[in-house]
């Protein structure tokens, strides 16, 4: 993982999405792509319906913000450069991807509470429609702690242990464990989702050369309560997620969701692709 790329607006959720990212930088010894677009454009839809047009649209005052973030990076010894574009957001960030070569982007959310009305709320959503790397999202109430515990929640989808590759190399740098894990909400159904646990474990054996890594299959009536027991007797730092759909994560940070998912509230979230 050698270059991250985090949209800055200069807010609160944006400020404490870079706090993070700086200890989190300085441990995997990555290059910092801080991006602003003056004109911030949502594309709307049923559920977003916004458009945001930057708090600093004077270009010196922007350039002095963003030159002032860099410095803070390469006082951390981290090295750090920005860039700054003008015009639809879904398209500047993809091209910005492109040109930096891109490994995760790291962006903020207001967490749980209101999140789709706040311009990093949309910009999730935006973004993840539009890249394929991983993106991390860092809650604003979500202060920097090292990541030791890792979890991973799987529904079995195809795709899994490519997944538990690149998580495996993040884990590393971190000497991290990882938790696999699987809410089964049908009693019924527990004993053969437990067997393809099994079997997950022992493909990823093979091709993981990774041992500090369990897997887990809980019962519970809702994949969000089970989540979030696994997370709270877990010490979890981290929750990772794929998906193969491309509105995955504008559905999973609905009202709706949202609400029942309270640890992503302050629990960083990282959603990355299946099958890439």
């Amino acid at each position: 993982m050698k270059n991250i790329l985090i949209p800055v607006d200069f807010s609160e959720v944006s400020a404490n999405a870079v706090e993070y990212l700086k200890h989190f930088a300085r441990t995997i010894k990555c290059h910092v792509v801080l991006f602003h677009n003056s004109k911030l454009v949502v594309v709307a839809n049923e559920m977003l319906d916004t458009v945001y047009t930057g708090m600093f649209d004077n270009a010196a005052e922007v350039d002095q913000k963003l030159e002032e973030i860099v410095k803070s990076f390469k006082s951390h010894g981290i090295s750090c450069e920005k860039q700054v574009a003008v015009g639809l957001l879904a398209d500047d960030i993809k091209q910005a991807v492109a040109d930096f070569k891109i490994d995760m982007i790291v962006t903020g959310t207001s967490g749980a509470s209101g999140l789709d009305g706040l311009f990093f709320g949309t910009t999730s959503v935006t973004i993840f429609e539009h890249v394929s790397c991983p993106v991390l999202v860092i809650p604003v109430k979500c202060n920097y702690r090292s990541i030791k515990k890792i979890l991973y929640a799987t529904d079995f989808k195809k795709g899994d242990e490519k997944v538990l590759e690149k998580i495996c190399t993040l884990a590393r740098m971190f000497e991290a464990e990882i938790i696999v894990s699987h809410i089964n909400t049908d009693a019924e159904k527990f004993t053969e989702e437990d067997s393809r646990m099994d079997q997950l474990a022992d493909l990823t054996a093979a091709e993981l050369s990774y041992n500090n890594i369990s897997y887990n299959v809980t019962h519970d009536e809702s994949v969000f309560d089970g989540l979030e027991k696994n997370i709270t007797s877990f010490y979890v730092d981290l929750i990772c997620m794929a998906k193969s759909e491309k509105r995955f994560f504008k559905k999973l940070i609905s009202k709706s969701n949202t609400r029942e998912m309270a640890f992503h509230s302050r629990i960083p979230l990282l959603v990355t692709h299946l099958n890439e």
